[in-house]
């Protein structure tokens, strides 16, 4: 595997780990602030419900950037798969 590729790898695998890092640190801080601000602690306050439409709610983010990785991987494949003038066939920007 070329060195670009295996850097462009870890660069994503990085920035989903951050991405996923980022949304527990949230949803912890958003728990740890309510139990703080709690007069009495109920249970059914931070309830398992609850902490899942919390997790719920930024999981966007995380399928966005993982998303983003699958259409980069797809796109670097398909390069890699047909290469401009491989089989006889022109270039993309010919065919346009």
């Amino acid at each position: 595997m070329p060195d670009d590729i295996e850097r462009q790898l870890a660069d994503a695998e990085q920035a989903v780990t951050g991405e996923v890092a980022a949304v527990l640190d949230e949803l912890a801080e958003e728990i740890a602030q309510q139990l703080a601000d709690a007069t009495e602690i109920v249970a059914a306050r931070f309830s398992l419900s609850r902490i899942a439409r919390a997790w719920t709610a930024r999981m966007p983010r995380i399928v966005r950037r993982l998303l983003g990785v699958a259409e980069t991987a797809a796109q670097q494949a398909a390069s890699d798969a047909d290469p401009p003038g491989r089989l006889g066939r022109p270039s993309r920007t010919a065919r346009a």
